[in-house]
């Protein structure tokens, strides 16, 4: 009996340290943070229509807050879905000659999923690419401009749901990073061809600017 405990010791003395010199394990660590973002919107639409007197881009602005989940892996990946509110303006040109642009404002809740790829530059600082998709429910649309004889509702005139593909960079600094992503829309924003807008299905473009906190 004495010999078997002294070969069980002998074995765990060995063991162990053999153990503690392994690498680390590459299971990935979470963390959450919030986030908030400054969106540019660009349409699709024909914006160098001199006939109609217009040749510059409508440009729209936006922005959002929300909240992510980051799980990350020592060799530099990471997946990170989140959930923010925002609110959103884009101007498209009309249909008809003379007539004002059209602005379409809208209250969304999106779901994004983000993956990519962190180069760390030192131990507080990386940068990378990053790409992903996004869920959008637009739950109140506003709409300016339309004509007097118009009749129709925003809720009649615009797609409640999109989902968008995006691709851009990251930049990690400690707790912090900044995102810079180009969004494109796959639906068209306009539900039917009403005669309202001079594309019957444009596809908003976006850039977004997003800065993040990790707790």
């Amino acid at each position: 009996m004495r010999c078997i405990i002294t070969s069980i010791l002998l074995l765990c003395a060995i063991v162990l340290p053999a153990q503690n010199s392994q690498p680390e394990s590459e299971k990935a660590s979470m963390s959450w943070g919030v986030t908030a973002s400054f969106d540019i919107n660009i349409p699709s639409t024909d914006t160098s229509r001199e006939d109609y007197g217009y040749d510059d881009v409508p440009l729209g602005y936006g922005g959002s807050a929300g909240a992510v989940l980051r799980f990350s892996w020592p060799r530099g990946w990471f997946v990170e879905p989140g959930a923010r509110i925002g609110y959103d303006y884009t101007s498209l040109d009309p249909a008809e000659v003379d007539n004002p642009r059209v602005g379409v404002g809208q209250w969304r809740f999106a779901v994004p999923v983000t993956g990519g790829y962190i180069f760390d530059i030192d131990d507080n600082f990386g940068i990378g690419p990053v790409a992903g998709v996004e869920l959008i429910y637009n739950f109140v649309s506003r709409t300016r401009g339309l004509s007097a004889d118009c009749h129709y509702t925003s809720l009649q005139l615009w797609r409640p749901l999109n989902f968008a593909v995006k691709a851009g960079f990251q930049i990690d600094m400690s707790h912090w990073a900044v995102t810079t992503q180009a969004h494109i829309g796959l639906l068209p924003i306009e539900k039917h061809d009403y005669g309202i807008i001079h594309r019957s299905a444009p596809i908003t473009a976006q850039v977004t600017v997003t800065a993040k906190y990790y707790f």
